[in-house]
């Protein structure tokens, strides 16, 4: 091995210049920055977008909610695939909850949708004592 030879048999520059150093540096900078934002990426790409639905479900308002579960079936046909958000396919999940046509449900049911169940967006049905 000669003097300008390391361990591993690599050449070693002689000579190390501001430049060279700088541009060294901004090359090991940007291979950090895109690896750290690769995991994100992939990340983002594999969450879900949440929706949460709140319907009378139960109670005398139920009649309101017979085509809910048609209609659940239809909405899961069309995204079943997932939907296309800033180039990547996201996938859907839906999450139903009965308000129990009653008014103080259909807002627990809704916090819970935020809080617990952490959706993207709220989308409520059947009548305006149940969705207010």
């Amino acid at each position: 091995m000669t003097a300008s030879q390391n361990n591993a048999g690599l050449r070693e520059s002689a000579s190390v210049s501001p430049s060279n150093l700088a541009r060294r540096r901004a090359l090991q900078l940007g291979g950090s920055l895109a690896l750290l934002s690769m995991p994100a990426i992939k990340l983002l790409a594999a969450t879900p977008i949440r929706i949460g639905y709140v319907s009378p479900q139960s109670g005398p308002l139920a009649a309101f909610a017979e085509a809910d579960a048609f209609v659940m079936q239809q909405v899961m046909k069309a995204v079943a695939g997932g939907v296309r958000v800033g180039g990547a396919t996201q996938p859907v999940e839906i999450i139903y909850k009965d308000s129990q046509s009653n008014s103080n449900r259909a807002a627990d049911a809704t916090a819970e949708l935020i809080f617990k169940d952490k959706v993207d967006l709220v989308v409520a049905a059947a009548t305006p004592a149940t969705t207010n």
